[in-house]
């Protein structure tokens, strides 16, 4: 609970008036998930409860060959590094 309130406080601080970020990861095999719907082109996921994202596009593409881009509420977020962002 300690890290998860530290994290919101700081996301809060440092992006007051988002409520939204924009996520990568980067994936060599997009078989490896679970669709649920979408297109090809805007699939929608199934992911786990807990998943590496970054905030650099760049730096998601070093990690595959396809980078998943996601929207993400600050509240789901619940740990991350403020020089990643």
């Amino acid at each position: 609970d300690l890290v998860d309130s530290c994290c919101q406080y700081e996301l809060a601080h440092a992006w007051p008036a988002d409520t939204l970020l924009t996520l990568y990861r980067g994936v060599n095999h997009m078989d490896d998930f679970e669709q649920l719907g979408g297109d090809a082109r805007r699939p929608r996921l199934l992911l786990n409860n807990l998943n590496s994202f970054t905030g650099q596009r760049e730096r998601a593409d070093e990690f595959g060959d396809y980078i998943l881009t996601v929207r993400v509420p600050k509240t789901n977020i619940w740990c991350w590094a403020a020089f990643m962002m």
